[in-house]
């Protein structure tokens, strides 16, 4: 297969396997890609390397699979909440979870009857024009804006197709059940982290997807306690076993997204459980991050509770697969993390500051040492 050709792809044309916008090469004809990233049953020839994919409803021999009008709304607005959840449980229903991304799921420790309950799926590497054709069912323009969705260029014009790396597809839902994104585990691990969302950003008729927590019910609520924690399927294993709704932030620096959910899910007060993964003792992130969380809900007027056990078990799921309960005690039972002094202006400045104070010192005290450094700096003021 010689490189003329092929094009390179780009940021506004990424590789249709990996969605990167580098390095790979698309055929001018549309009928095959050569990822440098995501492998496949046909090593590419020639000095690049890569492997050969081919490219459903691209054959010149035919038409596209799926075809499509240009979009009567701009790329980049994110479709309302009805209508992801719309596409997003079409997509999953037409792709349904494959045997070995069910089996990964069951070495975590969970049963087939919550995998069925979860709302999972297998992104497959091919035929995905034949899945956008699925889920948008003879309306198109139902896909514009829909995170992971996009309009792609072919031989016989435009025609709507997925984006995202192969891999398990994860529903994340809200207090009223409602799909907001959908999340993928990549089947090659790499660069990304080892969860992603499924996001067609910068794409036509695409939107990014955004950040979203993740509300997990149990079968029977026998708790009115809600536990908050970080990752959509371990929120699912802890729910079932805790017999209470658990909370999934999609990070831990980006706890606030958490308080909209618990003001739905408790709007008359009531319980809060803080359960990070057992490194907050010695992640000084993870420990200021669970600190805030915690100190907001108090403002909020909730009860807060920081669940804690021994680091042999990383996150909650894994202990409470191992049969066990985490101690829960309140939150000014735990040290505070430290306060670290942060300054954004000049290098100047912070070269003089990490001189005159230390990370021990208090708020007040590294606020008055601030003021006495702008004042030697601007003497005028």
């Amino acid at each position: 297969m010689p490189l003329k050709s092929t094009r390179r792809v780009s940021r506004h044309e990424p590789c249709p396997i990996c969605g990167r916008p580098d390095w790979c090469l698309v055929a001018l004809t549309g009928r095959y890609a050569i990822c440098i990233r995501i492998s496949s049953d046909t090593p590419a020839k020639g000095k690049s390397g890569g492997y050969v994919h081919r490219l459903a409803g691209n054959d010149s021999s035919s038409s596209p699979t799926v075809s499509a009008p240009i979009p009567r709304a701009s790329s980049g607005t994110i479709a309302p909440l009805e209508r992801r959840h719309k596409i997003y449980g079409r997509l999953l229903a037409a792709a349904p979870l494959e045997k070995r991304h069910g089996e990964q799921l069951l070495a975590r420790g969970c049963s087939r009857e919550e995998i069925k309950s979860w709302n999972c799926g297998t992104l497959p590497l091919r035929d995905r024009p034949d899945l956008a054709k699925q889920c948008h069912r003879g309306t198109p323009d139902d896909l514009i804006g829909v995170p992971g969705f996009y309009l792609a260029d072919g031989r016989y014009g435009k025609y709507w197709t997925v984006a995202g790396s192969p891999g398990t597809l994860i529903a994340c839902q809200g207090p009223d059940g409602k799909i907001r994104g959908l999340r993928i585990r990549p089947d090659a691990q790499g660069e990304g982290g080892k969860y992603r969302w499924l996001s067609s950003s910068d794409r036509e008729g695409g939107a990014s997807s955004g950040v979203h927590c993740h509300v997990a019910r149990p079968k029977h609520v026998t708790d009115s306690t809600v536990w908050l924690t970080e990752g959509e399927i371990k929120a699912n294993i802890s729910a079932e076993r805790l017999g209470a709704v658990v909370v999934s932030i999609p990070g831990v620096t980006s706890w606030s997204t958490a308080l909209p959910d618990i003001a739905d899910l408790l709007p008359g007060g009531g319980k809060v459980v803080v359960a990070f993964d057992a490194d907050w003792q010695k992640n000084r992130q993870v420990h200021g991050s669970l600190w805030q969380l915690g100190q907001a809900c108090i403002a909020l007027r909730y009860d807060v509770e920081v669940a804690t056990w021994e680091p042999t078990y990383k996150g909650l799921d894994d202990l409470l697969i191992a049969n066990l309960i985490p101690q829960r005690m309140a939150l000014d039972a735990m040290p505070a993390p430290p306060w670290e002094l942060k300054v954004s202006s000049m290098r100047l400045v912070e070269a003089t500051v990490r001189q005159t104070v230390t990370s021990a010192m208090t708020l007040a005290d590294a606020r008055a040492a601030l003021r006495k450094v702008f004042r030697r700096l601007s003497p005028c003021t």
